[in-house]
């Protein structure tokens, strides 16, 4: 009986031996768990960062559009006429050629 006993005992050591070697094994070790600690962070960073930029993205074509509406009304607002330009361009260069023969 004793014999059985302790062949009982031997397995029974050689099996909570086997469990914790197991379970020690299955665990990650500490540094690789603080590297995907890392990588989650980063991702999230960069997540951020990726909404950051696609709000500036938006906020900048709002902008372009509402600068461009307002060049188009601003263009249509102000009617000149080729005479209008001719006149003025020929007043600039009699103030320029009066501006000279004084001098």
């Amino acid at each position: 009986m004793r014999r059985i006993w302790e062949s009982v005992k031997d397995w029974l050591w050689l099996a909570v031996v086997a469990i914790i070697g197991a379970f020690l094994l299955g665990r990650k070790p500490q540094w690789v768990r603080e590297k995907e600690k890392d990588i989650k962070a980063r991702k999230e960073k960069i997540g951020e960062q990726e909404d950051r930029s696609a709000d500036l993205k938006e906020r900048y074509e709002d902008m372009k559009e509402g600068h461009d509406e307002k060049l188009e009304q601003d263009n249509n607002d102000h009617d000149y006429s080729v005479d209008d330009i001719i006149d003025f361009v020929d007043n600039m260069y009699r103030k320029r050629k009066q501006d000279k023969e004084a001098d």
